[in-house]
């Protein structure tokens, strides 16, 4: 009996000591989105004129993740959504990507692009997770005017541990 009470001492105070030395860390989550949109305009006409249109996509544009920027760990994006409005005259061979990340085909407006590929998504946050800033942007070609608005919304959520 005694043995035993000697025991569970020195297991109590090796587990106070063991405990004692540990870091703390903490691990949280904040959900956000990023929206831009991208305006096409051409007023050309009877020219084959290639269209290469761009805008940024910056993480520390979100003020909750820019004050935390350097403790972020993960990057999870839940949902990638595309919007073509106002098309007017005629483009071909739209495409919609980010950074190298093709997304897919402009055929006409309104249109909308949802990305579900999880490894699309998984890609993306990769990226974000890199470099925080990513270029989105549209290329294809027309011979005519033309307009087209393009918009996108991107939700995440970002890990960060501190």
């Amino acid at each position: 009996m005694r043995l035993l009470k000697h025991i569970c001492v020195v297991g109590i105070v090796s587990l106070f000591f063991s405990c004692s030395y540990q870091e703390d860390t903490v691990a949280f989550f904040i959900d956000n989105q990023l929206k831009n949109q991208l305006i096409i305009d051409g007023m050309d006409e009877n020219s084959n004129k290639s269209i290469h249109q761009s805008a940024k996509l910056d993480l520390t544009s979100v003020e909750s993740f820019n004050r935390y920027i350097s403790n972020l760990k993960e990057v999870e994006i839940t949902r990638v959504t595309c919007n073509f409005d106002n098309y007017q005259g005629a483009i071909h061979n739209g495409k919609i990507h980010i950074d190298d990340i093709f997304l897919g085909d402009f055929n006409k407006a309104p249109h909308k692009i949802d990305i579900v590929d999880t490894k699309i998504l998984k890609n993306l946050g990769n990226k974000f997770l890199d470099k925080t800033t990513l270029e989105f942007y549209f290329s294809g070609n027309s011979s005519t005017k033309h307009f087209l608005n393009v918009s996108i919304k991107i939700e995440f959520k970002g890990t960060f541990v501190n």
